[in-house]
């Protein structure tokens, strides 16, 4: 049941950027530089969770691919952010992949 605290909110997606502890980075650091390079309010951005050598930051699905590219060039503490978007950060891939895609909520096409 605390798989749940993993998962970013509705609507935001985990991207992971290419600076971590080691480059003496904090949260801080990473949503200064997002909010000021990319324009993003810090209101939107999300969760940010700080590793050693990368971290992960949550923020809204659907970034404009421009955007995307100015970000990755973005430095904090002169190491690039090189964003990416986060696969999975559960434990959904030590599972086999399925032909069809799990937990998409019934539509509600067919009611009866």
């Amino acid at each position: 049941h605390n798989n749940k605290s993993r998962r970013p909110a509705d609507g935001m997606v985990t991207y992971r950027v290419e600076v971590g502890k080691s480059h003496g980075a904090e949260a801080k650091n990473i949503v200064g530089a997002i909010a000021n390079e990319a324009g993003i309010d810090s209101q939107y951005i999300g969760r940010i969770q700080i590793n050693d050598d990368h971290s992960t930051v949550d923020m809204p699905d659907g970034m404009p691919k421009d955007l995307f590219q100015q970000l990755r060039r973005v430095r904090v503490k002169e190491q690039a952010l090189n964003i990416s978007l986060q696969t999975s950060t559960s434990d959904d891939n030590f599972r086999p992949p399925h032909p069809h895609r799990r937990g998409d909520k019934p539509r509600g096409d067919n009611k009866g």
